[in-house]
């Protein structure tokens, strides 16, 4: 075993007996190589929500927060693979609200009432018209219930339980369903910019 790996074992063993300064040496010891993954991780839709050095210091930021509740440390690689996860479900979650965001933005502009029309220079006209588009052509792509969900609950301003009751289901799985919904409505969007 080489001495760095000795190193980040012995700072391993003493962040999980409870001394914070080694655990925050642990993470600095990390900070490069998962910054990498992050970079590897994330698509266009993550670049868009934040930069990849956001996603490393929450990813660390998250790691003490769940150091400081007990995690246990085995070794390195378990160190360098807790933190590639966290910084993996934070970027899938960035993408999930960026998507959900872009959704509700388009989908209000396609409902403005009659006093509420804005005005819009051709440019933004267009791509609101492509924006469109695209969004129609992935909505058509999902099966009846998912379709279904997405038109109550972001299209007609439905709350989850309304959606639930129009849909005969109880409110969480009205909640899920939608959820699961924006992700494969997120998954032929991407199909299609791509």
């Amino acid at each position: 075993m080489s001495a760095g790996i000795e190193d980040s074992l012995e700072l391993a063993r003493r962040a999980t007996a409870g001394d914070a300064a080694a655990f925050r040496s642990l993470l600095e010891r990390y900070r490069e190589r998962v910054l990498e993954r992050v970079r590897l991780l994330m698509g266009p839709r993550a670049r868009k929500a934040a930069e990849s050095g956001d996603f490393l210091q929450g990813a660390l930021v998250e790691a003490l927060e769940g150091f400081e509740r007990g995690n246990r440390l085995r070794d390195e690689k378990s160190v360098l693979r807790w933190l590639t996860v966290i910084a993996r479900n934070n970027i899938h979650d960035a993408v999930r609200r960026e998507r959900e965001r872009a959704f509700e933005s388009l989908s209000a502009s396609w409902f403005e009432g009659p006093g509420e029309v804005q005005e819009r220079s051709p440019a933004s006209q267009a791509e609101l018209d492509e924006s469109t588009h695209v969004l129609i052509e992935a909505l058509e792509q999902l099966d009846a219930d998912h379709r279904r969900v997405i038109e109550l609950r972001a299209l007609e301003g439905l709350r989850f339980k309304e959606v639930a009751r129009s849909l005969g289901r109880s409110e969480d799985a009205a909640r899920m369903l939608y959820r699961r919904s924006l992700t494969r409505l997120g998954e032929r969007l991407g199909e299609l910019d791509g």
